[in-house]
């Protein structure tokens, strides 16, 4: 896709995405927000993989089930 090719290139850039398969595909780094307000922001692997915070833990658990 257009921006795993953009990424290959070596591209840096900032997306906004609710779909977190792709977040978890795409990033290198990977901001979890509630509330306007930055909760945890960590390497896509370790995010997805031990989420620090309860609410990214819950959501993950409502959204990765899918």
């Amino acid at each position: 896709g257009l921006i795993e090719d953009l990424k290959g290139e070596g591209r840096s850039f900032i997306l906004v995405t609710h779909e977190m398969g792709f977040a978890r595909r795409v990033g290198d780094t990977v901001a979890f927000l509630a509330d306007g307000k930055i909760v945890e922001k960590e390497t896509a692997a370790h995010l997805f993989d031990a989420p620090q915070s309860a609410e990214c833990r819950e959501f993950l658990a409502k959204v990765l089930r899918y």
